[in-house]
């Protein structure tokens, strides 16, 4: 009998493929789970939060705070379209969230190999702080989606897949 070669098993060839997909799969589920299960209720932020987003206007937009301003916007046209209830109130939260999540995956990919960056982007996007960021019905999740979005944009800008270390 010859040596076993792992690199003729079709789950070894596309153990990556499988990775994303499962981490995709079980990231959608618990985003558009958790605000479902989270406990019944509003907290004051999220209910300031859609009185800003209802009150939003030309005049409140250039005198308010513009790091929160797509926030606002996405949650305004959420209620338009759906009402104001307690799920829309964290519609905003879960798209910027699957935004966010998607960044992060893709970030991680271009700083680290693939096994590296698939296990830390499970460890990342599955953890129980970025799935409170993701219900919760506030623009929190913006002081994330930003500077992540700067480094991926940074990241393609500079052009080489994976860079140099710093102290190299």
């Amino acid at each position: 009998m010859g040596k076993l070669n792992p690199n003729k098993y079709f789950l070894y060839k596309k153990r990556f493929i499988i990775g994303y997909i499962l981490l995709a799969v079980s990231f959608l589920g618990l985003i558009l789970l958790v605000p479902k299960l989270a406990p019944v209720g509003l907290s004051n932020a999220e209910m300031n939060s859609a009185i800003t987003s209802q009150n939003l206007d030309v005049h409140s937009v250039f005198s308010g705070n513009l790091i929160d301003l797509p926030y606002h916007l996405l949650q305004k046209i959420v209620f338009k379209f759906f009402g104001i209830t307690s799920y829309t109130i964290r519609i905003p939260s879960i798209i910027m969230g699957g935004l966010l999540g998607f960044l992060i995956v893709l970030l991680l990919n271009r700083w680290f190999k693939n096994n590296t960056a698939i296990i830390a982007s499970i460890i990342t996007v599955l953890s129980s702080s970025f799935l409170f960021l993701v219900s919760n019905g506030t623009p929190l999740i913006m002081i994330v989606f930003w500077p992540t979005l700067l480094l991926w944009v940074g990241s393609k800008v500079q052009g080489v897949k994976r860079p140099a270390p710093i102290w190299c």
